[in-house]
């Protein structure tokens, strides 16, 4: 069973209302389109939260930021939703303080850009990472460094040309990565990561299709081999010099 806080009755989380709910069968807390006009007072409710709450769920809510102890009391947290808000970046200090996360889901933040480094510490837990249709353009080669039982990654639609084959080297335990609906550059810059693929047995659950180079635009991964996956000749000033510079 879940409990719920519809949209439209509801624009603040209000401690009256926290009091009015004691959950007594429910772990789930849903907040649907809500408006948090006061960061304080978004705080403040949850600490009066004593029930073990294990799923929130704060989609479509135009959350833009969170305070880095607005979950620190929710030590039995598992699952997160934040999906669907105006997030700039990855909340890394909130994360810190929720480190019994399971499932953490940030899909459609479409101001996301950039995944910085380490910007999951102390998720040892994780095993589901949804970031999918977000506008993540660049994700450092040590972003989810720590994320040991991490077994879901899914990257689709955004605006990656390239990505690091560092990325996904230290997830030992990664069995789905969604990568379909970005505009690959299917050269040099792709080759580590499709050795790394190659090397766990991480399949393609959809096939990520290559934007470029124009010899191979429009065709799948699957049809091509980790050699195909090369950067064009680049001519030194010698006429006989041809080199295959990264």
């Amino acid at each position: 069973m879940s409990f719920f806080i519809h949209p439209c009755t509801h624009h603040l989380l209000s401690t009256s209302l926290l009091h009015t709910f004691s959950l007594p069968l429910s772990h789930t807390l849903s907040l649907l389109s809500s408006r948090f006009q006061s960061q304080s007072r978004f705080v403040s409710n949850f600490e009066l939260l004593s029930h073990p709450l294990t799923v929130l769920f704060l989609f479509r809510c135009k959350i833009k930021s969170v305070g880095e102890n607005v979950l620190s009391s929710l030590t039995n947290l598992v699952e997160l939703d934040l999906s669907w808000n105006q997030l700039e970046s990855i909340p890394t200090e909130t994360l810190k303080t929720v480190t019994s996360l399971r499932r953490l889901i940030l899909n459609n933040n479409q101001r996301i850009k950039i995944i910085d480094e380490f910007s999951f510490p102390d998720l040892e837990a994780l095993i589901f990472l949804d970031l999918n249709d977000c506008q993540i353009e660049v994700i450092d080669p040590v972003s989810f460094l720590g994320l040991k039982s991490l077994r879901t990654l899914l990257l689709s639609g955004n605006k990656l040309k390239s990505l690091s084959g560092s990325v996904i080297e230290p997830l030992s335990h990664l069995q789905q990565l969604n990568l379909y609906s970005n505009p690959w550059s299917c050269d040099c810059s792709l080759r580590d990561l499709r050795i790394q693929m190659v090397s766990k047995n991480i399949p393609l659950s959809h096939d990520p299709t290559c934007s470029s180079p124009e010899k191979i635009r429009g065709q799948v991964w699957s049809n091509l081999k980790v050699d195909d996956f090369i950067c064009p000749c680049v001519h030194s000033g010698h006429p006989n010099f041809i080199s295959n510079q990264k």
